[in-house]
């Protein structure tokens, strides 16, 4: 995403705040964010949430700028490009607690069928740590086999999606301590006459990572698949420090519930949707041949004889 007027881009990076700075930022240059993507059809438990839908035709998104305004994103020197970033462990946790623990259905969608499955109910936190651990054991099975593009892009590593050095200055926002990096922005933004408002909260996930929920085998693969983003913005090799707030193994199971009733929706959604842009690329083509039919000299010069056709019948 880019903003020309405030020259600032921030880079695409799942599971890093980046849904929730993507909102405050639109919101800073004056989009109305809740109305423009109340009818988006992303897949998201809560669809009007969802801020990179191309169908919505939010301005800023990088599919909607032009050319020159994608090179002006990567090639001025004047543009800050914030990266959002964070711990590899917790950023994995996160993804799959928030998405496939909680039966978000755009997501369980995108897994390989023989993608370890999770139970109807979770009834407690050591079926969690298993889970997780399943989990972590069939994504690094898939990644050997096929590579980080055979999977969802909120499990792929984070020096892969922002892996563009553009030329102006990086802003390094690391979600573990965002406060400074908000500040920096908020600066920047109010240098080129934006005000940005009150920095956002980031979300919490309805089951926090916690150190107890990551078993050892989960911690070393996850080690061994992120390496390269472990070393790149040193975080160390062990469980970081996890939020301290209760787990509701009633409200998880409640929302699993509701996502899965809402999955079906849904995929009838999403189907028709689909059926309908096929039908309309459909009558755009015939509707071109019918035209380029007509234009042609062939059927001009036959003219006379489709006149003299239709009066015999008559």
């Amino acid at each position: 995403m880019f903003f020309p007027d405030s020259r600032l881009m921030i880079a695409g990076n799942p599971k890093a705040a980046g849904t929730t700075l993507r909102w405050w930022l639109l919101e800073a240059h004056g989009i109305d964010v809740s109305a423009a993507t109340r009818h988006s059809w992303w897949g998201e438990s809560a669809p009007f949430q969802t801020v990179w839908d191309e169908g919505v035709q939010l301005r800023y998104i990088w599919p909607q700028l032009t050319e020159e305004e994608r090179r002006n994103a990567l090639e001025a020197p004047d543009v800050l490009t914030v990266l959002p970033i964070r711990n590899p462990i917790t950023r994995l946790f996160s993804a799959w607690s928030g998405k496939y623990l909680a039966n978000e259905s755009y997501y369980e969608e995108r897994l390989p069928d023989d993608f370890a499955r999770l139970p109807p109910i979770i009834d407690s936190e050591d079926d969690i740590t298993e889970c997780f651990e399943a989990f972590v054991r069939s994504l690094a099975s898939v990644v050997d086999v096929g590579g980080w593009e055979s999977i969802d892009v909120h499990l792929w590593p984070q020096h892969l999606l922002l892996s563009r050095k553009p030329e102006g200055q990086t802003l390094e926002l690391r979600q573990e301590a965002m406060a400074d990096g908000l500040d920096a922005i908020g600066r920047h933004l109010a240098s080129h006459g934006v005000g940005a408002g009150t920095a956002p909260r980031i979300n919490e996930t309805i089951i926090p990572y916690q150190q107890r929920l990551v078993g050892t085998s989960a911690l070393a693969s996850i080690v061994d698949m992120y390496a390269a983003d472990f070393d790149r913005w040193s975080y160390e090799r062990a469980l970081p420090a996890g939020s301290s707030r209760d787990i509701d193994l009633d409200w998880l199971n409640d929302v699993r519930g509701r996502n899965s009733r809402y999955g079906v929706l849904h995929r009838a959604l999403m189907h028709q949707s689909r059926e309908r842009e096929r039908l309309r690329k459909a009558l755009d083509t015939a509707n071109r041949r019918e035209s380029e039919l007509i234009e042609s000299t062939s059927w001009k010069v036959t003219g006379p004889l489709r006149w003299v056709s239709d009066r015999a019948r008559k």
